[in-house]
């Protein structure tokens, strides 16, 4: 019967918490604002529970990420704004992209079309547009921890532009975002891992994949590009759908731009060793 009284508590234990973080609800923000040479977008899907702490935590954390599109200047000026919820963030998200877009076109306005000289070349850079934008998405929820991916793209002339991609896992708890996720002893270990089966023709059993299209060549060719590519970095950025580990690598650094941002998929088994202990605990490893 004890035995009996401990295990029910020991699930009680863990649901009362489940219970007090809540169901997250979506509130979708967005915002947007261009002139002619400049463009700037906002797209949030705005978590919130019944928890308290979590929507204050992920409210901050959001604002910083907004916060990074400013320059110091502007972000002086904002600096005693501190947006309480999804209305009061879409009012910021609005004046914040007028501030960017314009910033862009101005730039581009001052930086390029002031310098031509050559008449032949206006109708390509009178017709450029600069663009930041910035989107962030829920990607997995689960009792105890959603995952968040935030993708950030720029283009300020040039080629092309360039996009950011992080994933991170969220503890409900409290709304925090972890980002040391890996054990910092292990994580040259695991970077050998994933550098020894990803230059193998079958990628060992490890999976590969591109964030924003599964259009990658075939792994004997993805094998030989990143062989030939140059040093393999440790990984940062990953989420999880419980069963598996995705790493996020961004673009250049483990093949070239036109291969986007490869994402490395990772059994949980091989993965559990070299995650850090308030990870493990997170997911009931």
């Amino acid at each position: 019967m004890k035995k009996l009284i401990s295990i029910f508590l020991g699930w009680m234990a863990l649901l009362l918490p489940i219970h007090a973080q809540g169901i997250v609800r979506i509130d979708s923000i967005f915002s947007e604002y261009s002139t002619k040479h400049g463009h700037s977008l906002i797209s949030i899907a705005y978590p919130s529970t019944d928890n308290s702490v979590f929507n204050a935590s992920m409210n901050r954390q959001i604002k910083g990420f907004v916060d990074e599109m400013l320059t110091k200047s502007d972000l002086d000026a904002f600096q005693n704004r501190h947006p309480a919820g999804p209305q009061e963030m879409k009012t910021y998200n609005d004046e914040v992209c007028k501030i960017i877009a314009t910033a862009l076109g101005k730039e581009w306005e001052e930086d390029v079309l002031k310098e031509m000289d050559d008449e032949s070349e206006d109708s390509y850079y009178n017709g450029v547009i600069c663009e930041h934008t910035l989107e962030f998405n829920i990607i997995n929820d689960q009792p105890r921890y959603m995952c968040v991916c935030v993708i950030d793209y720029g283009f300020f002339g040039g080629v092309h532009g360039f996009t950011g991609i992080f994933p991170m896992i969220v503890r409900k708890s409290d709304g925090m975002f972890m980002k040391d996720i890996f054990r910092e002893d292990r994580l040259e270990k695991l970077r050998d891992l994933l550098e020894t089966n990803m230059k193998k023709d079958d990628f060992g059993v490890l999976e590969l994949q591109n964030y924003e299209s599964d259009d990658l060549k075939g792994k004997k060719e993805m094998a030989e590009i990143i062989r030939d590519y140059g040093p393999f970095p440790e990984p940062e950025h990953a989420w999880t759908d419980g069963k598996k580990f995705y790493i996020q690598y961004q673009q250049y650094e483990i093949a070239p731009y036109a291969y986007g941002a490869p994402v490395i998929i990772v059994p949980m088994n091989i993965i559990r060793p070299y995650l850090n202990d308030e990870v493990r605990d997170l997911l009931n490893l």
